[in-house]
């Protein structure tokens, strides 16, 4: 995504996943709106998200929370923050491990 930031194409990192059967976890990134067509909301949302992904990380669950509900206020159809958010609340019915290490393991592939 380095060559393609360099080229005025703007991304976010969406996710961190394992898919079944690797143990390495890879990267998700989602291509955003160049700056020209991205509203001030827009690039607000942007920093919530990556403020959000950096609180759930962190297992600061109200602090993630937040910052996906911010989002949404701004950018209502965000499936991602909506995704989040969802987990947030299994989360905090089920905590992950200890040594969780922020990736969400999918299990099928």
């Amino acid at each position: 995504h380095d060559g393609a930031a360099s080229s005025g194409l703007s991304f976010r990192e969406m996710d961190l996943l394992r898919v079944k059967g690797k143990v390495e976890p890879i990267r998700i990134y989602e291509l955003l709106a160049t700056p020209a067509e991205g509203a001030d909301s827009t690039f607000e949302a942007q920093l919530q998200f990556k403020k959000g992904l950096e609180a759930y990380r962190r297992k600061a669950w109200e602090e993630a929370d937040q910052a996906f509900r911010a989002v949404l206020e701004l950018m209502p159809d965000d499936k991602p923050a909506r995704t989040y958010l969802d987990r947030i609340r299994q989360f905090r019915l089920t905590p992950p491990l200890p040594d969780w290490d922020g990736v969400w393991v999918l299990e099928s592939k």
